[in-house]
């Protein structure tokens, strides 16, 4: 059978519960019959369409939140005489149910003593989106890549696991591997509904992006319905950086006060796992989803690029570094007389060059792709020269001057692009200056 239009989600639950560790064997064992009614009684409240016996049963639905909500139940006290292992596994549209079927009963065999297995996509889209309830007794939990036996590729494993409940181990039929170019944190993963470690007061609401560093959310105080920001850190690298950089947190509250172009930042903790820093929330926008939408002219453009240049020169004098200037770290909202406001974000946050999709913004000079003033500088005169071209997109390439008229905007985003050791190099704060003046002249002149 072939889905179409809706996921296909499967949940492969165990049949031989008294064979398991910690089954009540006093308990007599229901026929096959028996056992299926019931399941399928349950099944029909959390909205499963049927159900299979076939090596263990098989809860087919179209609904990720209500089959885990169905395999939590089977783990209360009203069913503890089966079953003792289920695996839930999430496929997209267009998928045969035979093959979603296959990947969950293959993941049923690591689940022992009522852990409930899920593999990757259903277990990010139910706490994403949240299971409703008291979300709070559960614990969300990443164990890793597994090479499965009956399997091609390695699976990412994880559990969501009834809190006071014995944790997941690995058994002999797997091999956990780690990737190499991005290893993880692994353990607790935050989910809608849950508060945050540490800071028990705060309770996500929201995940409002991810990438493979991390993942933002937004969090409401429970007792003054303040909201915050919340970037959890899954990278072992970037986390590994961002303890070297610890002392720059007080070094950007202080700048916060002189600058409200910073995203301010309240606290971190790079002791848990994962590690987290706490930031404010804001209304502004990114840069490259404004100049999607928005047509802005070169006068605007170049307010902005005269903003973000202001803001690293202070940043600098406080002696912290960004180092990861790009148009997703710059963002704006442009106020009712049409004047753009510019903020930073993700100071505290290190975005290793290798670690980010963009390294346009990398200077060709810094081979040990360090982080330093001068790479914030050179990434700020990438950003120019594309505010000057009106393209968040373009690379800076041998030739680029062709593509900009003017030539005084031409010699400040060399200025910026150039080595400190060149004659052409100018200081931010100086490039910001020439840009506060460029009312003197039309970019065509």
């Amino acid at each position: 059978m072939v889905r179409s239009g809706k996921a296909s989600v499967v949940l492969a639950i165990d049949d031989s519960a008294r064979s398991r560790q910690g089954a009540d064997v006093s308990r007599p064992r229901q026929p096959k019959s028996a056992s299926t009614a019931r399941l399928q009684s349950l099944s029909q409240r959390f909205e499963g369409q049927r159900v299979l016996h076939d090596d263990g049963f098989l809860i087919f639905s179209d609904n990720p939140k209500k089959t885990v909500q169905c395999a939590i139940e089977l783990c209360r006290d009203a069913y503890d005489d089966w079953p003792s292992a289920l695996a839930g596994h999430l496929e997209k549209e267009g998928i045969r149910d035979e093959a979603t079927a296959f990947v969950a009963s293959r993941l049923r065999r690591l689940s022992q003593d009522k852990h409930i297995i899920l593999s990757k996509d259903l277990f990010d889209t139910v706490r994403v989106n949240g299971l409703g309830g008291n979300s709070d007794e559960l614990l969300w939990i990443a164990h890793g890549s597994y090479h499965v036996e009956g399997l091609t590729f390695p699976q990412e494993i994880f559990e969501v696991r009834i809190k006071g409940s014995s944790p997941w181990s690995p058994t002999d039929e797997v091999a956990f591997t780690e990737s190499k170019d991005s290893p993880l944190i692994l353990g607790w993963r935050p989910a809608r509904g849950q508060r945050v470690p540490m800071c028990m007061d705060w309770e996500l609401r929201r995940r409002n992006s991810h990438d493979s560093i991390g993942e933002l959310w937004e969090a409401i105080n429970t007792h003054s319905f303040e909201k915050r920001a919340f970037f959890f850190i899954f990278n072992k690298e970037v986390s590994r950086l961002a303890k070297q950089r610890s002392l720059w947190i007080g070094r950007l509250k202080s700048i916060f006060y002189r600058s409200r172009r910073i995203v301010r930042v309240y606290d971190f903790s790079f002791e848990t796992e994962p590690p987290f820093v706490s930031m404010a929330t804001t209304s502004f926008t990114q840069l490259s989803s404004t100049l999607s939408v928005m047509r802005l002219d070169i006068r605007m453009r170049l307010e902005i690029a005269a903003q973000i240049a202001e803001t690293l020169a202070a940043a600098h004098s406080a002696g912290v570094v960004h180092g990861a200037i790009s148009p997703d770290n710059v963002l704006i909202r442009i106020s009712t007389n049409g004047v753009p406001r510019v903020k930073l974000k993700n100071f505290a946050i290190p975005h290793p060059p290798h670690a980010s999709a963009r390294e346009i913004y990398a200077s060709p000079c810094n081979t040990k792709h360090s982080m330093s003033i001068f790479s914030d500088h050179y990434a700020f005169g990438v950003v120019f020269y594309q505010l000057a071209c009106g393209d968040l997109s373009r690379p800076i390439r041998p030739g680029w001057e062709s593509d900009v008229p003017n030539h005084r905007l031409r010699r400040s985003i060399e200025a910026a692009v150039s080595s400190p050791s060149s004659e052409k190099f100018k200081s931010l704060a100086t490039i910001a200056e020439e840009l506060r003046a460029s009312d003197e002249f039309s970019p065509d002149s």
